[in-house]
């Protein structure tokens, strides 16, 4: 969708995209390492899926919003066509928009929505990528980013914030962990620093 919006007697186009987070509490990454004591293989922590895209950067799932859909109803749309995936507007749980200028006049736009569901289902849905129209084009693959730093910050989400990135995705998932809460404040703020993150 492109709206315009009229400053000082220019008038600004913005286009709009949008973009979903699949992530799931209470995931217990270590119960199948038998080499691990059982209070470690108990653990669990939160995560989220991401996309790898056709570009070498991480993302998340969604595109441009199209025609006059509204910014939700393209999120719908793009999950469908990159994930195979049918949601419902009812799911998407605002966490946060960015604007990024696109020269004098115009102006892009970009809402991520949160998706809360199972570990198993976190898991489901990478295997149902492989089944989606986009797959092989737009999007290569998944993973699952895990929201707590281990071992001092050399494992877990510290290293994982060095991954290749979409414009603006380091932003959106520290805005996630914040929101909603999926990792303590102390943790994400390690992993920025072992991260050597200038956000």
């Amino acid at each position: 969708m492109i709206t315009q919006i009229k400053t000082n007697d220019q008038t600004v186009s913005t286009n709009n995209s949008s973009f979903v987070v699949f992530y799931a509490r209470n995931i217990t990454p270590w119960k199948n390492n038998e080499s691990l004591s059982s209070e470690m293989r108990a653990f669990t922590t939160s995560g989220f899926l991401m996309a790898s895209r056709w570009d070498g950067r991480f993302g998340f799932f969604g595109g441009f919003v199209d025609g006059n859909e509204t910014n939700e109803e393209g999120a719908v749309r793009e999950v469908k066509e990159e994930l195979g995936l049918e949601i419902s507007i009812n799911d998407l749980e605002p966490i946060c928009s960015h604007n990024f200028p696109m020269g004098r006049d115009k102006t892009l736009s970009s809402h991520l929505f949160a998706v809360e569901v199972s570990s198993q289902t976190l898991k489901d849905y990478q295997k149902l990528l492989m089944e989606s129209r986009d797959f092989g084009d737009e999007i290569m693959g998944s993973t699952v980013i895990l929201t707590e730093s281990l071992s001092n910050g050399r494992k877990g989400l510290s290293q994982s914030l060095k991954l290749p990135m979409a414009s603006s995705v380091l932003e959106e998932i520290i805005e996630l962990i914040s929101v909603k809460e999926l990792a303590s404040k102390e943790s994400l703020e390690l992993s920025i620093e072992k991260a050597n993150l200038k956000l």
